[in-house]
């Protein structure tokens, strides 16, 4: 047996952001760097991430409703309630010339956001798992991701967060959206967090 195969033996496994830390045998520490992209598909699996990721859909898209709509049918539609057909890439960049944004998705992503996500993630199409990836990237940036996976989507300092990037997200308790002319689409904190409560 190889010395490096019996300190990864012999020892515990520990998963942070940065990547994985493995005690040597001597007690030094040996960071093994993961990519982004595993990093946040490793916090998919998370059941916090799972139930925040399907708050944020039903905000954007359900609003006031306390009953759940169907999440699946949410990757195919684009701002205004259009259906995409194809979900090859997201709808903006197969309008030649188009200088909008144009929401699409599950989580509204704009054009930009996902066209830097896609990059940075070597995302190869629009699917709802992409979606999802695109979303947990965009969480990442907000440096919210691990306060989610400790279950801590509800408490205001990670909503305020969310909101910049979530218009229809509330900001707190008895707060309604970051952005005044968003008010009367913004979800209430109450039905937010009964929409992740019983996901």
């Amino acid at each position: 047996m190889s010395k490096e195969s019996k300190n990864r033996n012999n020892s515990a496994v520990v998963k942070n952001h940065n990547g994985i830390i493995t005690p040597k045998a001597d007690k030094t520490p040996v960071v093994v760097k993961i990519s982004l992209k595993d990093r946040l598909e490793q916090a998919l699996q998370n059941r916090n991430v799972q139930k925040a990721l399907h708050s944020i859909r039903q905000a954007e898209h359900n609003h006031s409703n306390e009953t759940d709509i169907d999440d699946t049918s949410l990757y195919s539609i684009s701002y205004g309630n259009k259906h995409i057909a194809d979900l090859s890439d997201h709808p903006a960049n197969k309008l030649m010339g188009t200088k909008g944004q144009i929401p699409s998705g599950a989580y509204q992503i704009q054009r930009d956001t996902w066209n830097e996500a896609k990059v940075k993630l070597e995302l190869t199409d629009f699917c709802a798992h992409n979606q999802d990836l695109a979303a947990l990237y965009i969480i990442n940036r907000t440096g919210k991701l691990t306060n989610i996976e400790n279950g801590e989507f509800l408490q205001e300092s990670t909503l305020s967060k969310l909101g910049i990037q979530w218009a229809a997200l509330p900001v707190g308790q008895n707060k309604l959206s970051h952005y005044e002319g968003q008010m009367k689409s913004c979800m209430t904190y109450d039905t937010l967090k009964k929409h992740y409560d019983h996901y």
